[in-house]
């Protein structure tokens, strides 16, 4: 689709794609690493497919969430929080900056 862009006769496209299972209230230890080794290799694939394409100039990917965790175990994971990290990736990007602000209240949990 992204490389039909012209033909489509399109100036912007949006795609969205999902991936469930980060709501692990437990047993986060073992299902969070394999969630995230599945998106790496899923963006990287992707990355690895606009480059070839010659289109990586042209696409910014990022991950979106409704929801953070805490930054404390309920025993066996995390539950609903008021913060999370997002990536975003692709050449467009000016990377290597954080945007936002560490709050002090952060330190009552470390």
């Amino acid at each position: 689709m992204i490389a039909a862009q012209s033909t489509l006769g399109q100036s912007r496209q949006v795609f969205f794609a999902s991936l469930g299972g980060f709501d692990a209230h437990d047993n986060q230890a073992y299902l969070l690493p394999r969630l995230q080794q599945t998106l790496s290799l899923a963006m990287a694939g992707f990355d690895a497919d606009l480059q070839a394409r010659g289109l990586s100039q042209n696409v910014v990917t990022f991950t979106q969430s409704e929801f953070g965790r805490t930054l404390t175990s309920n025993g066996d994971g995390t539950d609903h929080g008021w913060a999370g990290n997002q990536i975003i990736m692709g050449e467009p990007v000016r990377g290597g900056r954080i945007f936002g602000h560490m709050l002090e209240q952060l330190n009552m949990f470390i």
